[in-house]
């Protein structure tokens, strides 16, 4: 009897402690549900402006439109409707890092300035443009060496939390007090950098002489266990030369001691910049970084992805060669004109991607798809600001993929033995249209053609060329990837009872011609 006395009397503390930390929870789900009813009127409201802006913007084109967004393919996974957004806004809290890892492009040799809050609250209007992951807090630097790093943290309000994410190097000393502000703050995940368990090395690849990261990871993993809605713990660790060894037992180490929602294995994102030839010597063959992936896909664990593009000794040269080309090109044009720039984001960047913003810490900033800075600071409302450039972004973008010789048409002429297929279909606005696919000419071809697509036979769009590997090892090196953009102002759609698309390349000045897919308009 008295045994079990005893075993009572030992289990009191820890109900206690248990019966504590659910009232705990009571209490954040009581204000969370506070909060969610704040913030669903707030919302009503929102929408009830998103569509005054919506009627008002698209009156005009209300009669040719509603017939297209009506429309019925058979196929409705392949048609996608989105609102205007960017894939990303990546921004930094603060413009200064306490490591200098051999494997970074980033430039230390500045100012330190780091995010003020009022700023910061000008951020927080632009994470409406993105969607799910889409907002960096941190992407080049240290955000915990703002002062105010988890004062702004906890100003982003919920409904907008699991679009940001941030990285951090847990070189200095985080208290515990912040760790558990930091669980409560219900972030989509947080990046850690884990190259090695070695200290020597550490030291080494981090340029650093006194670091917490490994006391940091330890109590960061304790503390946020005690908290269900506590942020993604996702690890990356670089392929170098000096931890190629270390990293299958690595791996063992993180799956066996630490929750982690995913741990990239990755090559370094190479640039030419100072730290090239320091970096150089840590890149790996591209036939090593391959055997050390296998090896660690070999384990099967299940929260392990790859990415090793570019960081590779072969990546090396070839990006050294195409910026010495690039400076001699430079330094017979050193004034690139607008047109040239234009023409260079439709080579570059794909519709499928979206477009993206930099923020700096000052509050300044750059269209990552265009050429162009600009100033939070000076701008009173971004929401509006940013969502009208991004229409200008798409009309000049449309504008491109639309300017090419219409009188080709009349050169167009059925390929009964080109096969293609339009795999995806994305509407933004009710008003462009990205298409995204790939056609196989008859016969091989060495060199890159035209591509254009066919809009109802009689309007020609010109067509990026994307690389498609995928593609290529299904149905061989003569396939072709493409994207393009229609701009469904320029359709007079009450003309057709559907909607044909065709992909065209041009040979000999004819364009040879297969189709693609048709849509039935109501």
């Amino acid at each position: 009897m008295n045994k079990y006395i005893k075993k009572a009397a030992l289990a009191v503390p820890l109900i206690r402690r248990k019966n504590d930390e659910l009232e705990n929870m009571r209490d954040e789900l009581s204000k969370m549900s506070s909060e969610l009813a704040s913030q669903h009127s707030e919302l009503a409201n929102l929408r009830n402006v998103e569509k005054f802006i919506h009627v008002h913007t698209h009156i005009r084109n209300d009669r040719r439109l509603r017939s297209f967004t009506r429309l019925d393919t058979g196929e409705s996974s392949q048609i996608k409707h989105y609102g205007r957004d960017f894939s990303r806004v990546a921004a930094d809290v603060t413009n200064y890092c306490n490591a200098r890892c051999v494997f970074c492009f980033s430039d230390w040799e500045q100012n330190k300035i780091n995010t003020t809050k009022e700023i910061f609250a000008k951020f927080i209007d632009m994470m409406q443009l993105v969607e799910y992951q889409g907002f960096f807090f941190s992407c080049l630097y240290e955000p915990t060496l703002n002062p105010d790093f988890i004062d702004l943290l906890e100003m982003i309000p919920a409904r907008f939390r699991n679009k940001v994410f941030f990285t951090t190097n847990l070189v200095r000393h985080i208290p515990d007090e912040m760790i558990h502000r930091l669980a409560k703050v219900n972030v989509s995940f947080i990046n850690i950098s884990l190259e090695t368990f070695d200290q020597i090395l550490y030291n080494k690849l981090t340029n650093t002489k006194k670091s917490f990261f490994y006391d940091n990871l330890e109590r960061i993993s304790d503390i946020f266990i005690k908290y269900p809605l506590a942020p993604n713990i996702r690890l990356i660790t670089m392929i170098l030369k000096d931890n190629y060894n270390e990293l299958i037992s690595l791996a063992k180490t993180v799956n066996e001691r630490y929750i982690v929602k995913e741990h990239e294995f990755r090559t370094p994102i190479f640039f030419s910049n100072d730290n090239t030839e320091h970096m150089a010597d840590q890149l790996m063959p591209e036939k090593d970084v391959k055997n050390i992936v296998k090896k660690l896909k070999e384990l099967n664990f299940g929260n392990m992805c790859f990415d090793f593009i570019d960081g590779t000794t072969e990546a090396y040269k070839t990006v050294l060669e195409s910026k010495e080309q690039e400076s001699n090109t430079q330094a017979d044009n050193n004034q690139l004109s607008t047109d040239n720039k234009k023409t260079d984001r439709l080579n570059t960047y794909s519709p499928t991607e979206h477009y993206a913003i930099r923020l700096n810490s000052n509050g300044t900033g750059q269209f990552i798809n265009d050429y162009e800075w600009f100033n939070l600071i000076k701008i009173d409302r971004p929401l509006l600001y940013f969502q009208s450039k991004l229409a200008d972004l798409q009309n000049e973008e449309a504008a491109l993929y639309a300017d090419c010789d219409q009188s080709l048409i009349k050169k167009a002429k059925n390929n009964t033995n080109m096969t293609g297929k339009l795999e995806q279909t994305l509407i933004y606005d009710s008003r462009y249209m990205f298409l995204y696919g790939w056609v196989k000419p008859d016969g091989n071809r060495d060199d890159k053609p035209e591509m254009f697509i066919i809009l109802n036979e009689s309007t020609l769009y010109r067509s990026r060329i994307e690389e498609r590997l995928d593609i290529v090892e299904l149905y061989g090196p003569s396939c072709i990837g493409f994207s393009c953009c229609i701009d469904l102002r320029d359709v007079e759609f009450e003309n057709y009872e559907k909607l044909s698309l065709q992909a065209a390349i041009m040979e000999d000045e004819t364009l040879e011609c297969a189709a693609l897919a048709e849509f039935p308009l109501s």
